[in-house]
């Protein structure tokens, strides 16, 4: 079966060969004079063509053969010079198209045709083809010298994830065509430069020519040789010249579109139409001039009409314009409306709040007040840790029983509770007697304290006993509160990352351009981040922590390791946390032939701290002193040599989240330390002796 495409390729690529073996013999070969007045209107309607196509491409490559086009049809005009010189010489007669334009063009006068010819020459010579070839080898320098960097910036995106390599190799066939096609053009512009060198040489050749042969060969008077071949010089002259005058300003529009990816009308339309003001002053200059004596008026006064009705259009499109930038805001508005209740039916949500049918009227009552306080607790989040925080969805699920609910985290289930929006909760802080008041005895949901639903009329006599009261939307809020905390880093997505780091793009532009991707990538700083996050610790100052990431990653790009690095350099922001009212910190030590048996373990063989029988006992420790620095009201602060700093807090976290395990190289110069306890094991000499 024919292949209709290909057969379609090969007729164009056989026209192509043909024409250019055409113009060919046209330049060897005589021509009769009907030939020729086919050829030349030819010329025209294709240099016609060319300006339109100019003039209606969307960007200069949409005519990336512009540049092999210009020098097929530079050597089409040269070879219709050639011909029209040899019939002026050889039969005084070039064809009816010469001969017309030459009369209309004379017009009964030798010197106006030649200062018309010289005009066209000159406009065409000094004022477009030397401003596009200038254009045109500027265009071609700027392009090649940002060659490395937009091939650079496309392996950027492509190491970054943010194309694929289908992508990246249509941009760089792209950039490619692009620089090929501004060289070329550079070249190009030099065709149209020698053609109109070429025609004012032909035009000299053909009088000097003409007057020879006419009066020696064929016996003609001066004047009359003179009057019949300027006639047709000139008339040669202009009709090649008009063409190739055409084709310039094509070239000039080509070139000078670099900067504009839409229609030239288009472009201008849109431009000329966004700033009435600067139509009207021009009105209120030209209505000036009408006092002016010795101007015509009449001119002035259409003018000023086509000036008016542009004033009244341009008013009239820019309020349209706005009308439609609203619409299409609204209609994309709606439309990602839209996309995101479909993408949230196969998209689970970052944070979820279940609960049972009977909690609804309570908690998406009209105040809706858990919305509000929750997206307060966010905001807060948000601006404290420097991270963007999802919003809550609330789900109803029939399935749940009765004054259950449960907070999900993608889909999966973190935490589960229950309240009885009938009642308040007393909270147990360790001062009050369970039996002293009656209630419903339960656990508060969040940290385990033992706690009593009672009667609304019993909260002061349960806060006079001792008890803390809080309301059931309390309980639900401080849950949510502690697992969006204690499950930060599951938020930040690597879209998150990016999202965050682009966000002070343009205050630390040369630090992203030495870190991304030359020293880590975005999965990379994405890991770092998280392990902060995990322990609470915030990247609001997301430039201190990058600079970290550049002066130690590209030495160590262990996520683990340069995050402790960051820890270092952020010790205040941590440890500040922690002070007393006297700027005192607190903390648990370990003791030291314990520490320094456990440094040995972790640096001579990479193993567990402490063999399994003893980690029991060492938490067991930790928990004692823990419940002693909280009945003091102080919040439990391990401190630690740097490299046991990750692996402690690795084992502590497990069994006692609540413990902040810092290190010593974290400790500002000039804080203040004081001991609250130390960490022993009672049996250590005969662990050491087993191991």
């Amino acid at each position: 079966m024919i292949d209709k495409k290909k057969l379609k390729f090969e007729f164009y690529n056989l026209a192509l060969v043909i024409g250019v073996i055409g113009i060919l013999l046209v330049l060897f070969t005589p021509i009769p004079t009907w030939l020729l007045d086919f050829l030349l209107l030819t010329n025209f309607a294709a240099a016609l063509l060319i300006l339109l196509l100019a003039l209606d491409t969307e960007k200069p490559l949409s005519f990336s053969t512009f540049p092999s086009l210009l020098l097929i049809t530079t050597l089409f005009r040269l070879a219709l010079n050639i011909s029209s010189t040899r019939l002026i010489l050889d039969h005084a007669d070039a064809g009816k198209v010469i001969a017309a334009v030459g009369h209309y063009m004379v017009a009964g006068n030798l010197v106006v045709g030649f200062v018309v010819f010289f005009i066209l020459v000159v406009v065409q010579y000094i004022v477009i083809t030397n401003g596009a070839q200038r254009v045109a080898e500027v265009a071609a320098r700027f392009t090649l010298d940002s060659l490395p960097g937009k091939q650079m910036s496309i392996d950027a995106d492509l190491n970054m994830g943010l194309i694929d390599s289908e992508e990246a190799k249509r941009r760089r066939h792209q950039l490619e065509q692009e620089s090929n096609f501004y060289g070329a053009m550079d070249g190009a512009s030099k065709f149209v430069k020698g053609d109109a060198i070429a025609g004012v040489v032909i035009i000299v050749i053909n009088i000097i020519g003409g007057l020879s042969i006419g009066i020696w060969q064929r016996g003609m008077g001066w004047s009359e040789a003179l009057q019949h071949y300027s006639l047709l010089t000139i008339g040669d002259g202009i009709v090649t010249q008009i063409p190739s005058l055409i084709i310039s300003v094509a070239a000039g529009i080509i070139i000078t579109r670099a900067a504009t990816d839409t229609r030239l009308g288009e472009a201008l339309g849109n431009q000329f139409f966004a700033y009435p003001q600067t139509i009207m002053i021009v009105g209120l200059t030209l209505m000036i001039m009408l006092f002016l004596p010795g101007l015509p008026v009449i001119p002035i006064l259409i003018l000023l009409l086509i000036l008016s009705a542009a004033v009244w259009y341009s008013i009239k499109y820019k309020k349209n314009s706005k009308e439609s930038q609203l619409n299409t805001e609204d209609e994309s508005v709606d439309d990602s409306n839209q996309e995101s209740k479909k993408s949230n039916d196969l998209k689970p949500a970052a944070f979820e709040l279940k609960i049972s049918s009977n909690l609804e009227p309570y908690l998406l009552g009209e105040s809706k007040s858990l919305y509000q306080r929750y997206n307060g607790l966010q905001k807060q989040l948000s601006l404290d840790l420097g991270i963007f925080l999802p919003k809550l969805s609330i789900v109803v699920d029939k399935k749940l029983q009765e004054n259950h609910y449960q907070i999900l985290i993608y889909s999966a289930v973190v935490a589960r509770g229950s309240v009885n929006y009938l009642k308040v909760l007393a909270i147990n802080s360790g001062n009050a007697a369970m039996d002293s008041i009656v209630g419903e005895e339960t656990k508060e949901p969040t940290y385990g304290l033992p706690a009593l639903w009672i009667e609304e009329n019993q909260k002061q006599q349960a806060k006079a006993l001792g008890f803390t009261i809080v309301d059931p939307e309390t309980v639900i809020v401080t849950h949510l509160s502690e697992n969006i905390k204690r499950y930060l880093s599951e938020f930040l997505t690597r879209a998150e990352t990016e999202k965050l780091i682009q966000l002070h793009k343009d205050s630390m532009g040369t630090l992203l351009d030495e870190l991304i991707p030359a020293v880590l990538t975005y999965s990379d700083i994405q890991r770092v981040l998280q392990l902060l996050l995990k322990e609470q610790i915030s990247i609001k100052n997301i430039e201190k922590i990058l600079e970290v990431l550049v002066d130690f990653g590209r030495v160590n790009k262990v996520p683990e390791e340069l995050a402790e690095k960051v820890r270092e350099r952020l010790g205040s922001i941590i440890y500040e946390r922690y002070l007393d009212t006297e700027g005192t910190l607190q903390v648990m030590t370990i003791a030291p032939e314990l520490e320094s048996h456990m440094l040995a373990m972790v640096r001579v063989n990479n193993e567990s701290m402490l063999p399994p029988q003893y980690i029991d006992k060492f938490l067991r420790s930790v928990v004692q002193e823990t419940e002693k620095q909280l009945a003091n009201n102080v919040q439990p602060v391990l401190l630690c040599s740097p490299a046991l700093r990750r692996p402690l807090r690795a084992m502590i976290s497990r069994a006692i989240p609540h413990v902040e395990v810092l290190s010593i190289a974290e400790l500002g110069q000039f804080i203040q330390v004081s001991s609250a306890g130390i960490i022993s094991v009672q049996d250590f000499h005969s662990m050491e002796a087993t191991v």
